[in-house]
Protein backbone atom coordinates (compact mmCIF):
# COMPACT_ATOMS: atom_id res chain seq x y z
CA UNK A 1 0.00 0.00 0.00
CA UNK A 2 2.84 2.38 0.75
CA UNK A 3 4.13 2.10 -2.83
CA UNK A 4 0.66 2.93 -4.14
CA UNK A 5 0.44 5.97 -1.85
CA UNK A 6 3.85 7.22 -3.01
CA UNK A 7 2.81 6.79 -6.65
CA UNK A 8 -0.45 8.64 -6.00
CA UNK A 9 1.46 11.49 -4.36
CA UNK A 10 3.67 11.72 -7.45
CA UNK A 11 0.57 12.03 -9.63
CA UNK A 12 -0.75 14.89 -7.50
CA UNK A 13 2.62 16.65 -7.59
CA UNK A 14 2.81 16.23 -11.38
CA UNK A 15 -0.67 17.69 -11.78
CA UNK A 16 0.28 20.69 -9.64
CA UNK A 17 3.11 21.43 -12.07
CA UNK A 18 0.73 21.58 -15.05
CA UNK A 19 0.67 25.10 -16.52
CA UNK A 20 -3.08 25.60 -16.17
CA UNK A 21 -3.38 23.72 -12.86
CA UNK A 22 -6.20 24.73 -10.55
CA UNK A 23 -6.93 21.76 -8.29
CA UNK A 24 -6.48 18.00 -8.21
CA UNK A 25 -8.23 15.26 -6.30
CA UNK A 26 -7.24 11.62 -6.59
CA UNK A 27 -9.10 8.70 -5.05
CA UNK A 28 -8.01 5.08 -5.30
CA UNK A 29 -10.07 2.22 -3.94
CA UNK A 30 -8.37 -1.13 -3.59
CA UNK A 31 -10.68 -4.07 -2.99
CA UNK A 32 -9.35 -7.27 -1.48
CA UNK A 33 -10.64 -10.47 0.05
CA UNK A 34 -13.09 -11.19 -2.77
CA UNK A 35 -14.44 -7.64 -2.55
CA UNK A 36 -15.31 -7.89 1.14
CA UNK A 37 -12.61 -5.45 2.18
CA UNK A 38 -11.40 -2.22 0.66
CA UNK A 39 -8.85 0.44 1.30
CA UNK A 40 -9.16 4.01 0.15
CA UNK A 41 -6.34 6.39 -0.71
CA UNK A 42 -7.52 9.95 -1.24
CA UNK A 43 -5.25 12.87 -2.01
CA UNK A 44 -6.20 16.44 -2.73
CA UNK A 45 -4.20 19.53 -3.52
CA UNK A 46 -4.53 22.62 -1.43
CA UNK A 47 -6.95 25.15 -2.83
CA UNK A 48 -5.36 28.13 -4.56
CA UNK A 49 -6.68 30.47 -1.84
CA UNK A 50 -4.84 28.48 0.85
CA UNK A 51 -1.63 28.56 -1.19
CA UNK A 52 -1.98 32.33 -1.71
CA UNK A 53 -2.51 32.84 2.03
CA UNK A 54 0.65 30.88 2.83
CA UNK A 55 2.65 33.04 0.44
CA UNK A 56 1.33 36.20 2.09
CA UNK A 57 2.05 35.10 5.67
CA UNK A 58 4.63 37.34 7.32
CA UNK A 59 7.90 35.57 7.89
CA UNK A 60 9.56 35.80 11.30
CA UNK A 61 12.33 38.32 11.48
CA UNK A 62 15.28 38.74 13.78
CA UNK A 63 15.14 42.50 13.24
CA UNK A 64 14.52 44.51 16.42
CA UNK A 65 13.97 48.26 16.50
CA UNK A 66 14.85 50.37 19.53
Amino acid sequence: MNQIYVSAQRIVEAAEQYEQFYEVELAITIRTDGGRKSELIRLQSETPAMIDAKLKEPKPSDHVEF
